[in-house]
């Protein structure tokens, strides 16, 4: 029965017993505009339909047309095409050991401090003071955004991890008011935080000595993997309390922890702009969630938003794929030495339809050179509708890993950077981003010998991937 006739039905029992006047029936939608495949659009994401099926508003060739869209968002199957054994492409680290403490780079995942899968035991703990009582429930404060993560997980790891929330539901106070729980920070040219004390009043490990000692008197420690500390927000004056702790020893009043933790102050709370992350809560814990589980992170483009480890909302398929989120069969492996052509069929890992989402091209023991497809999906953020781009990236498991943080000019020394369409345009902000790592379709990504051309976008998008002598 349709929804009109409901209304119908109602509408007629309420005269019968005099309640009410007749309701109107609902309006059928206005039908889709008709349009062909490739005319010109001017609302980027807009449908309309095409001879056969639904179309999209879409950027190509620096024009806004209409392409079609698949009907049912079923991969139809790769093309034939020479690939290699995908463990080829499995590189392997071969940084110095000590530097692999600062994240994994390639295969294999290590030096995660909580479970990169199965379930992962997560604290909650809402912190006020005497001078900033909470008002708000703590509760409520989080649920959407433990509800974003919890979708996340499911979309693209296939709840291959998922986080357990062990939340405390009333405010942990503490015992000073809430100009003793900052930690300054400023950063240097390489992205290293130096700690000035002309704002932090006492010392860090005071801090966290005074925030657990309050805080196991309501939650056992003991049982959790991980804890996130949760300034009051009407505290603006904390925007950074002292946290994001990697291995971090706590000690409290009655033992001392070895537990991750992190905390949430004004800067990830966003109420204060001029001193603002300005991203979703749920990316930046994701992100330390992410670090914790082993990912080295902030590459290839530190702050620019294609994936949760650089300041995005979605999934680099190669950080899904190291950390055991993606499975093989969503890659193919690629021969690089060698000259030849090879055509492939990508998915977008934004969109997560089956498909091949990345297409692996090995250079080396320790090199490869990603391609992948890019639209936006449903945790796409700062991804215009109606963009569908292709996008290449070097993995070098020899390189440090380190924050460029918009330095260009030290990007290529670090493990992973983009590759950069051919004749580039130099007229752009890199502290926004760089848009010539975007293939749109007709152009051609390069890196060294490797040629990667955007041939052709509907509901997949076609690549042509050479290596040239």
């Amino acid at each position: 029965m349709g929804k009109s006739q409901v209304l119908l039905i109602i509408s007629t029992l309420l005269v019968l017993t005099g309640c009410a006047q007749p309701l109107p029936e609902a309006e059928e939608p206005a039908p889709l505009p008709t349009f062909n495949v490739g005319e010109s659009c001017d609302e980027p994401g807009k449908e309309a339909r095409g001879p056969e099926r639904l179309m999209l508003c879409s950027y190509v060739d620096g024009e806004w047309v209409y392409l079609q869209l698949s009907a049912d968002g079923e991969f139809p199957g790769q093309y034939e095409l020479e690939q290699l054994p995908i463990e080829q492409c499995k590189i392997q680290d071969q940084r110095p050991v000590e530097q692999r403490v600062e994240g994994s780079t390639s295969f294999p995942l290590a030096g995660y401090r909580i479970p990169h899968l199965g379930e992962v035991k997560v604290g909650i703990i809402p912190i006020d003071y005497p001078d900033f009582p909470g008002m708000d429930d703590p509760v409520e404060l989080m649920s959407e955004t433990l509800k974003t993560i919890d979708a996340w997980n499911e979309f693209f790891t296939e709840n291959r991890v998922t986080f357990d929330w062990v939340l405390v539901d009333n405010w942990v106070r503490m015992p000073k008011e809430a100009k003793y729980y900052v930690e300054d920070k400023t950063y240097n040219s390489d992205g290293q935080i130096l700690v000035k004390s002309d704002k932090q009043l006492q010392p860090k490990e005071d801090q966290i000595y005074q925030i657990f000692t309050e805080a196991e008197k309501v939650i056992d420690l003991n049982s959790l993997d991980a804890v996130w500390v949760l300034s009051n927000p009407e505290a603006k004056l904390v925007d950074y309390p002292t946290g994001y702790a990697k291995d971090q020893k706590i000690t409290t009043a009655t033992k001392t922890y070895d537990l991750s933790f992190w905390s949430i102050g004004s800067y990830l709370w966003g109420n204060v702009p001029e001193n603002s992350h300005n991203r979703p809560l749920w990316t930046s814990m994701l992100h330390e969630f992410g670090h914790a589980q082993g990912l080295a992170g902030h590459a290839p483009g530190n702050e620019w938003t294609f994936d949760v480890m650089t300041s995005g909302g979605t999934l680099n398929p190669w950080n899904g794929w190291i950390a055991g989120w993606i499975p093989d069969e969503d890659f193919i492996c690629i021969d690089g030495t060698k000259p030849g052509k090879h055509r492939v069929l990508l998915d977008s890992v934004d969109l997560n339809r089956g498909g091949t989402i990345a297409a692996v091209v090995r250079l080396s023991d320790h090199e490869v050179f990603v391609v992948e497809s890019r639209r936006r999906g449903p945790f796409s953020i700062d991804f215009q509708p109606g963009w569908n781009v292709v996008m290449g990236y070097v993995i070098d498991s020899k390189k440090i890993a380190q924050r460029f943080d918009f330095n260009l000019e030290k990007e290529k020394d670090y493990f992973s950077y983009f590759a950069r369409i051919e004749n580039p345009s130099p007229d752009f902000d890199p502290m926004v981003f760089d848009p010539n790592i975007f293939a749109q379709q007709g152009q051609t990504l390069v890196h060294e010998n490797i040629r990667a051309t955007f041939v052709y976008s509907s509901d997949f998008d076609t690549i042509d991937i050479e290596v040239l002598d």
